[in-house]
């Protein structure tokens, strides 16, 4: 498929030229015009309803306006907990989620009552300082939208270092 589109802007100035213009008097008003745009399919052809362009959107129906309607599928998400809610051994790091297990959004929370970072990683073991690892100040919390194929896993320096995970 090939498009070509040309958008050109220019910016009016004077009283004359505010006529209709949000921005008001003082400020340039931006204008826009555009020629036709030009669809052609994969063989060259010009795009028409005689000769539309190839789009999968799954079932529905089109309503009397010509309007397709497809039905929303709900999407449920169960909260699932973290493996562990604290650091084992100081500087190694904890799977808090297996590889797999979260297919929406996880979020990680470094406690504002903790006194020191809590390293997370969604890319290999949490390492502080890796390039990988996100570090979060006590208070802060990190998301991850998903699915998420790999582990989450999390290390601060101290033994004990307590902190939230929620997955969907």
């Amino acid at each position: 498929m090939r498009t070509i589109l040309s958008l050109f802007l220019a910016f009016s100035g004077g009283a004359a030229a505010h006529a209709g213009c949000l921005a008001g008097p003082g400020f340039p008003c931006l204008t826009a015009t555009a020629p036709p745009v030009l669809l052609q399919n994969g063989a060259g052809q010009d795009v028409s309803p005689a000769n539309p362009l190839p789009v999968t959107i799954g079932a529905g129906t089109v309503d009397a306006l010509g309007q397709l309607r497809v039905a929303a599928r709900p999407e449920t998400s169960t909260p699932s907990g973290p493996l562990v809610s604290s650091i084992a051994t100081g500087g190694v790091a904890v799977v808090v989620f297996a590889a797999g297990s979260i297919s929406n959004v996880v979020d990680v929370v470094n406690p504002a009552t903790a006194t020191e970072y809590l390293y997370v990683d969604i890319v290999t073991s949490a390492v502080a300082g890796s390039a990988t690892s996100i570090p979060l100040l006590p208070g802060q919390a990190y998301r991850v939208s998903g699915p998420i194929s790999t582990a989450v896993t999390a290390v601060a320096a101290t033994a004990g270092h307590a902190f939230v995970a929620v997955g969907y």
